[in-house]
């Protein structure tokens, strides 16, 4: 009797612990796939662990997957966690800071905050897709007057951006991967803004190109790594961040050569 009394709550403690990891790493890959850093992340599932008074398991992170180990009944466990589609949608990290706060102060169970996490998952982004392509093309404009103040190089860039924030919507709707969408939709706007130099309507090449593309320039992801660099306990993430963003730049490159050649 005892030994069966011994093995339930092996089990019980088995399954405690694979929830509260479990939980815990959900929360963090939802804060990196919402354009959180690495610090923030493992923060969030740090105070998650210690709200439902789990020891913390050993973390290891990648750009891709966070790893947790930890030790249940004398062996090694290991939780691994996906983390596809990093995107930018800070109301959803705003959200689990939140979260995490109220689940210490209310000691939320680790179901009730799974729960919670679901909810906050399908929160979609604050801006619809045609406010996001009105701010591409606004983005792009503004960027193009600060090398020349010409009014032709505004309307090119502003169109050719506002065109290309269009695919690449299209494109990320259908989970096309972020550097073909990338060079896809650069081809597409540094295209339009040749065709719009050779017309004569711009006469600033380098301004109005480079401009036509700078949209999707990746700024969070580098201010990201930046920070995982800066923290040493996450460089190799960091540095994965800031390969990833320079190929992102990369793709842009390649698709103004491409408008330079071709259209031009």
């Amino acid at each position: 009797m005892a030994t069966v009394l011994a093995g339930e709550a092996t089990e019980r403690a088995r399954v405690d612990t694979s929830e509260n990891v479990s939980v815990a790493l959900d929360a963090a890959a939802l804060m990196v796939m919402s354009g959180g850093p690495t610090t923030a992340a493992n923060d969030l599932a740090t105070s998650l662990l210690e709200t439902f008074n789990a020891s913390s398991p050993e973390l290891a992170w990648r750009s891709d997957f966070i790893l947790g180990t930890c030790e249940e009944a004398g062996e090694k466990r290991t939780f691994a966690r996906p983390m596809a589609g990093v995107g930018v949608n800070l109301s959803r990290a705003s959200a689990l800071v939140e979260l995490t706060q109220r689940a210490k102060a209310e000691q939320l169970a680790p179901a009730a905050v799974g729960h919670e996490l679901k909810l906050i998952a399908s929160l979609p982004s604050p801006y619809n897709r045609w406010v996001s392509i009105l701010a591409a093309g606004v983005t792009a404009g503004a960027f193009s007057q600060i090398a020349v103040r010409n009014l032709g190089a505004l309307a090119v860039v502003f169109v050719a951006a506002i065109v290309g924030q269009y695919f690449r919507s299209m494109l990320l709707a259908r989970k096309v991967a972020g550097v073909t969408t990338t060079l896809i939709a650069g081809i597409v706007s540094a295209s339009l803004a040749a065709t719009g130099l050779k017309l004569g309507i711009s006469k600033a090449v380098n301004p109005t190109l480079i401009a036509s593309v700078m949209y999707m320039a990746p700024g969070l992801p580098l201010v990201n790594g930046f920070l995982d660099m800066a923290s040493q306990k996450y460089l190799i993430t960091g540095i994965e961040r800031i390969a990833n963003a320079a190929l992102l730049f990369l793709a842009m490159a390649i698709a103004i050569g491409f408008a330079y050649v071709v259209v031009l």
